[in-house]
């Protein structure tokens, strides 16, 4: 099954680093499963990406983007080094739909928000609502989002250009 996201990630440099459950992704009944745990089906892009995965996880390797440390101030787009995409993945674990789910709602989301995305060094989630419609959640609120592919290309593309760009220039720390 292709997936044009599973796709663009397959197709990046040796300067990401990329995590997924593909060699044994979920068949039919997981996902089922899945979709009955989160009480509500998936979003049909989102549902063919973790049927193409499972779940997934893209980051800039440490050596060509040093990640930050603690009270570091860096330029905010410096902080965003990857994106984690949430599916089928065991209880607990990071990239679970139902932990992300969990997660967020802690954060005090509401609880009709189910992300499906989050980029990494932002508390920012790419989430959908019972009605289909997909928005960016963070503390600040929410912003409207295309579609699921849409919205993780986008992600994708900036990374990889962030990426040029912190090799070009350097960290810029303050």
């Amino acid at each position: 099954m292709s997936d044009p996201i599973l796709d663009a990630i397959v197709a990046l440099d040796d300067d990401f680093n990329f995590f997924s459950s593909r060699r044994q992704p979920p068949d039919e009944a997981a996902i089922a499963a899945l979709e009955a745990e989160l009480e509500r089906p998936l979003d049909p892009a989102h549902r063919r990406f973790v049927a193409a995965c499972g779940c997934a996880a893209v980051l800039v390797k440490d050596e060509v983007w040093p990640p930050p440390v603690a009270y570091e101030i860096r330029p905010a787009w410096q902080m965003i080094r990857g994106i984690e995409i949430f599916g089928a993945a065991p209880p607990g674990h990071p990239l679970s739909a139902v932990t992300a789910r969990d997660a967020l709602w802690d954060r005090g989301a509401d609880e009709d928000l189910l992300p499906v995305a989050k980029r990494v060094g932002a508390a920012e989630y790419l989430c959908t609502r019972p009605d289909g419609t997909l928005v960016w959640w963070s503390h600040d609120g929410e912003a409207a989002a295309d579609g699921f592919d849409a919205e993780v290309l986008a992600a994708l593309a900036t990374l990889v250009a962030d990426k040029a760009r912190i090799k070009a220039e350097g960290v810029q720390r303050s």
